[in-house]
């Protein structure tokens, strides 16, 4: 099935008729991610790219950060490797990735300590000021939680980039 013509041209037209609603609103898209990261199989990133080009997206997500090697994320540093030669054969761009642990909002030191050293890169994160997750059929709705109140703690300076808690 993964490999059959139907099944490829669904997954394409599935890919536009998205396009196409959130170019009806007004937006035009120039980076994207998939719903937990599907997009870096190479087998549905094979049939997206070409149209991700024609459509003027200019970077995607590539959930690179070998740390989700030890994680129940295993698979997507895995996979990263073949999504990356495809997005260079079709010249789409991505950077360095970092997906925080849990430990990295529980603790604001390590937190911040972390996405000091990760000066350009993409840090991924799902915070809800309230643990809904039960009501979309999801688990971690403390841990989404916990990174909203570490995100609300983070500050700026004017003078560097370096955040300050």
């Amino acid at each position: 099935l993964l490999h059959s013509k139907q099944w490829a041209k669904n997954i394409q037209e599935e890919f536009h008729r998205q396009m196409d609603i959130l170019e009806t609103k007004g937006l035009q898209i120039q980076h994207m991610d998939g719903h937990h990261h599907v997009h870096v199989f190479p087998n549905i990133l094979k049939h997206l790219a070409p149209i991700a080009v024609k459509r003027g997206i200019q970077s995607m997500r590539l959930p690179n950060d070998q740390n989700l090697k030890t994680t129940s994320k295993f698979i997507l540093p895995y996979l990263s490797g073949p999504a990356s030669d495809i997005l260079d054969k079709h010249q789409i761009l991505y950077q360095s990735f970092f997906y925080p642990m849990p430990k990295h909002f529980l603790n604001k030191n390590i937190f911040l300590q972390e996405i000091s050293n990760k000066q350009n890169y993409e840090i991924i994160v799902h915070p809800a000021d309230e643990n809904d997750a039960h009501l979309h059929g999801e688990k971690n709705g403390e841990a989404r939680v916990d990174e909203y109140l570490a995100l609300q703690n983070i500050h700026i300076s004017s003078r560097s980039s370096m955040p300050e808690f």
